[in-house]
């Protein structure tokens, strides 16, 4: 989808047309640019946009995000954490883009999560350092499931 940072192209713009919606950005090159959009305006989009995809229970939604970047480990413990709790209570709100480089898409998932009374459970939770070895600039990982 499109993180906050704006690294990646916004692909929801052909399911949006197809769909019948309206994106309010204009992408200028492959970095995604905003032309006066506001970011509840994006969240509101990525929202209606898993919405009206979502069928029933064999759809299947895929959001990936890295979670906390370049902090030492036990920092990102603390921070990744605090996302982790927030992403399990559906709190869609306090997910920042400090806390997941695709908050976004996240945010917009939480959302819809929330607005369909499903519950999230936690899979995993771990950071570069358990897996790669260096602690002092790691990356956050989460695995989460909806039901």
């Amino acid at each position: 989808v499109v993180n906050q940072s704006g690294a990646c192209a916004w692909t929801l713009w052909p399911t949006m047309r197809a769909i019948g919606l309206t994106p309010r950005r204009v992408a200028v090159d492959s970095r995604m640019s905003t032309s006066a959009a506001a970011p509840s305006e994006m969240l509101d989009d990525v929202a209606a946009v898993i919405d009206a995809l979502w069928k029933g229970p064999d759809t299947l939604v895929v959001v990936s995000t890295d979670l906390s970047h370049y902090h030492r480990y036990a920092d990102a413990i603390r921070m990744d954490a605090r996302t982790a709790r927030a992403i399990a209570e559906l709190r869609s709100a306090d997910i920042m883009a400090e806390a997941a480089c695709g908050s976004l898409p996240l945010r917009g998932l939480l959302r819809t999560a929330a607005d369909r009374q499903l519950a999230i459970e936690q899979l995993d939770l771990r950071n570069s350092g358990d897996t790669a070895g260096d602690k002092n600039r790691v990356v956050g990982y989460g695995a989460f499931a909806l039901s």
